[in-house]
């Protein structure tokens, strides 16, 4: 399909958890807070015992309920696993690949984080500049460990899309 200029308009992207990943992850979570048993102390066990539940609890919650995804589409980029809605065409002003951890994020830097924060709790705007300042991760970045595609095909389908829907808007 072409637009008036000749221009081929991108196609939405949707793209899901990848289920299996997300079941590994949750079985292997206890299995690694054994494995520490023997080289931790008390405390250091007891806090990571304390994320190694909360996050089993977060991973069955998506794996059996979740539906969330990331879509690429005519309004922006939206990954459902943040909350912070739809970051709009407009309001992107960088997209490139960073590793945090051996796991690709494909960041989005947009021109008013602060709107898109705007209805999260203090706590949470806190830790993600937090985040930002110390991991040099945006709160727009889509970690693409668990997804059904990779980073490099995600980046692609933005930076078309992103390329697209800028020459239109102006």
């Amino acid at each position: 399909m072409q637009n008036v200029n000749g221009t081929a308009v991108p196609h939405p992207l949707v793209v899901g958890v990848n289920k299996q990943r997300l079941w590994l992850m949750v079985g292997l979570a206890p299995v690694a807070w054994g494995v520490a048993y023997f080289f931790l102390g008390r405390i250091e066990l007891i806090i990571l015992g304390i994320c190694v539940i909360i996050a089993v609890i977060y991973g069955l919650k998506e794996a059996i309920w979740g539906d969330s995804k990331v879509t690429i589409d005519s309004q922006g980029v939206t990954d459902s696993r943040l909350g912070l809605g739809t970051a709009r065409w407009r309001d992107i002003r960088n997209v490139y690949v960073k590793e945090l951890h051996n796991v690709p994020h494909v960041c989005l830097e947009v021109a008013s984080t602060d709107q898109y924060l705007r209805d999260r709790s203090t706590a949470t705007r806190g830790l993600l500049k937090f985040h930002q300042k110390t991991q040099g991760i945006p709160a727009f970045n889509i970690n693409t460990g668990v997804l059904e595609i990779g980073a490099g095909e995600i980046y692609h389908a933005i930076m078309a899309n992103w390329e697209y829907y800028r020459r239109i808007e102006k």
